[in-house]
C-alpha cells in the first residue's frame, strides 16, 4: 500500500506478487485476494486497463474462496473504478452497486464512502447532474464525518469537476484547491498530478494562460516520474490546448503527438485519443497540409461512424468544429 500511495509500481507488483505466493503457500485465499487487487491498481494507475481487468477478476474469485464480503467487495469496487476510467458508466454501476451492498452489509463506512464517489461519477456522466451534486455533497459530509482524507479529497474533486462543466469556475478552484492541499498533507502523488491537471484546466478557463501552465508541467513532471502514462496522456492533452490557446502550434503538436502515443500504448479508450487526432489536424490545417489534416480526421469519423462518442473528453464540440474545418 506504501509503495501504490507513492507512486513505485515496480515494488508495488512485486509486493503484491510475493502476497499471492505466500498466500498460495499457506492456502490463505484472502492474501491472494488482497495480492491481485493491489497489482490490479498498479497496472490501472499506469494506463494498463487491459492488463488491470483480469488482476481485479482474480481478487474477486479469491475473496470470494475465501468467503470475505469485505475483500470481495473491494475487488468488485476496482472493477467498477475501472470501468469508470474507460468510460463504461453502465458496467461501472453494475460492479459498484454490488460493491456498495457488501460494503453497507458489512457495516464498512469507509468503503461506503469510497464508493459513493465513484458511483456518482457514473451517474453524472449519464448525464443527471442535479442528482450528481447532491450525491457529491453526501459523500462529502460522510467523509468528513468518518475522518476519511482520501475519501474528502475524491469528492472534492468531484464537485469540482462538476461546478467547472456548469461554468463556475470560482468555485470550481476553490474545490480542487482543497482536494490539493490534502493530496499534499497525505504525500498522495497520484492524486497530486489529477488535481494539479484540472486545477490548470480551470485556470486556463478563467484566462489566466501562466497559471494554466504552471500547473500542467508540475503535473506532467509527476506523472513521468511515477510512470503513470494514461495521467501523463491526459495532462499532455491539456497543454496541447493551452499552446494552441498561446498560438505556439509547434509545441502544442508536440504535446499531442506525445499523448497519442502514450493513449495508444497504453490501452487507453479510443475516445481518448479522438482529441489529440483533432489537435494534429488542426495543426496540420494551420500548414496547409490538406491531406495530413485529412487522414487524422478520417480516422476521427471511422471513430464516430463506428459507434464510438466523445463522453471522456473535455472538449467534444471542438473536435467536431475542427473535422468540419478540414473537411470544408
Amino acid at each position: 500500500g506504501y509503495a501504490d500511495s507513492m507512486g513505485d509500481y515496480p515494488e508495488t507488483i512485486a509486493a503484491a506478487q510475493t502476497a499471492i505466493e505466500r498466500g498460495q503457500a499457506a492456502g490463505h485465499a484472502g492474501h491472494r485476494a488482497e495480492g491481485h487487487r493491489h497489482w490490479g491498481w498498479a497496472l490501472a494507475d499506469q494506463g494498463d486497463y487491459t492488463g488491470a481487468r483480469p488482476q481485479f477478476e482474480e481478487a474477486q474469485a479469491q475473496a470470494q474462496a475465501a468467503g470475505s464480503r469485505h475483500l470481495e467487495a473491494r475487488a468488485l469496487a476496482g472493477l467498477g473504478i475501472l470501468c469508470t476510467q474507460q468510460s463504461d458508466q453502465a458496467e461501472a454501476l453494475h460492479f459498484l452497486e454490488q460493491a456498495l451492498r457488501l460494503y453497507r452489509q458489512t457495516g464498512d463506512r469507509h468503503g461506503e464512502s469510497e464508493l459513493l464517489n465513484y458511483i456518482n461519477i457514473s451517474i453524472w456522466q449519464l448525464g443527471d447532474y442535479a442528482r450528481a451534486w447532491v450525491c457529491f455533497e453526501q459523500a462529502l459530509r460522510l467523509a468528513r464525518e468518518i475522518g476519511s482524507r482520501p475519501e474528502e479529497k475524491v469528492a472534492l474533486w468531484n464537485l469540482g469537476m462538476l461546478f467547472s462543466l456548469l461554468g463556475d469556475f470560482t468555485r470550481a478552484r476553490s474545490y480542487y484547491e482543497q482536494a490539493l492541499g490534502i493530496a499534499r498533507e497525505t504525500e498522495d502523488r497520484f492524486w497530486e498530478c489529477v488535481v494539479l491537471m484540472y486545477l490548470g484546466g480551470v485556470v486556463r478557463r478563467t484566462g489566466n494562460q501562466a497559471g494554466a501552465r504552471e500547473y500542467g508541467v508540475q503535473a506532467v513532471g509527476i506523472a513521468h516520474e511515477m510512470g503513470a502514462q494514461a495521467i501523463e496522456g491526459r495532462v499532455l492533452y491539456s497543454l496541447g490546448h493551452l499552446y494552441q490557446d498561446l498560438g505556439d502550434r509547434d509545441t502544442a503538436r508536440g504535446c499531442y503527438e506525445q499523448a497519442l502515443h502514450l493513449f495508444r500504448h497504453t490501452g487507453a479508450s479510443r475516445s481518448c485519443a479522438m482529441g489529440s487526432l483533432a489537435g494534429l489536424a488542426w495543426a496540420a490545417l494551420t500548414e496547409d497540409d490538406v491531406t495530413q489534416a485529412q487522414a487524422y480526421v478520417a480516422e476521427i469519423l471511422a471513430y464516430l461512424e463506428g459507434g464510438g462518442n466523445l463522453d471522456n473528453d473535455s472538449r467534444p464540440f471542438w473536435i467536431y468544429l475542427t473535422c468540419y474545418q478540414v473537411l470544408r
